[in-house]
C-alpha cells in the first residue's frame, strides 16, 4: 500500500471501511496511537464548556482616536 494510502487510512474512517480486511489488517500501527474512552464518568477531569472573556481597553488620552473626534456618539 503507497505512503500516501497508509496515512489516509489512518485519519479517515471513511476511506479506511473502504478497505479489505486483508488491507485493514496489513495497516501499521498509527504513530499517534489509540484513543480509548471509557464510559465512567469523568470524576474531577475538567471538561465541558470553557468560558471565554474579552477585555477591552480604551484610549482616553489620545485626541486623534475616532471616538473622541466630533460627532461622536459616546458623549
Amino acid at each position: 500500500m503507497l505512503h500516501q494510502h497508509v496515512i489516509k487510512a489512518w485519519k479517515d474512517p471513511a476511506y479506511r471501511n473502504t478497505l479489505s480486511p486483508a488491507e485493514r489488517e496489513s495497516l501499521p500501527a498509527n504513530p499517534a496511537g489509540t484513543i480509548e474512552i471509557s464510559d465512567e464518568p469523568a470524576g474531577n477531569s475538567a471538561v465541558g464548556i470553557i468560558p471565554i472573556t474579552f477585555e477591552v481597553s480604551i484610549c482616553c488620552t489620545c485626541a486623534s482616536c475616532a471616538m473622541f473626534q466630533e460627532g461622536s456618539n459616546l458623549g
